[in-house]
């Protein structure tokens, strides 16, 4: 099975990296979050800012409760060129999340981070809008949640 490939995928790390990420995928879906996460961490010893294996993990973490290591995680994920605008939405709604249960936060930043987003990907996506409404509706402003939209 794939398990038996890693030894021989080590001599070729792009093989290695994807017969893991495989491997997290298969362990996931058989609910062994301790091995999906050994095998995220195994890419991301070879090679630190692979975004993919960054966001598993995170999702990975949530999936096992630790929404703290998550929003780490997902935090490292965005500091990377390749992060895509789902892994910068994924980190400001559970953002968003955890201002709203601790009654606290800094709102403004994640405003800024949605106005910026919107700025990047303009009229490609409708998800800056979406997160700047989310936004408005997370802070007890519906009225400006739903004019934003």
């Amino acid at each position: 099975g794939l398990t038996a490939l890693r030894g021989e995928a080590a001599q070729l790390p792009t093989l290695e990296t994807q017969t893991n990420l495989l491997l997290a995928v298969c362990f996931r879906k058989r609910g062994d979050l301790d091995r999906e996460q050994d095998a995220l961490r195994l890419v991301l010893s070879r090679d630190a800012t692979h975004v993919a294996a960054r966001v598993g993990l995170a999702v990975s973490y949530l999936n096992a409760g630790r929404v703290g290591d998550a929003v780490r995680e997902y935090e490292e994920a965005v500091r990377s060129p390749q992060a895509g605008l789902d892994t910068h939405a994924a980190l400001l709604r559970r953002k968003m999340l955890e201002y709203r249960h601790a009654g606290r936060g800094e709102w403004a930043q994640l405003e800024r981070v949605a106005a910026d987003l919107a700025t990047a990907y303009g009229v490609q996506s409708c998800e800056p809008t979406l997160l700047r409404a989310e936004l408005a509706a997370a802070r007890g402003d519906r009225a400006k949640g739903v004019a934003i939209l």
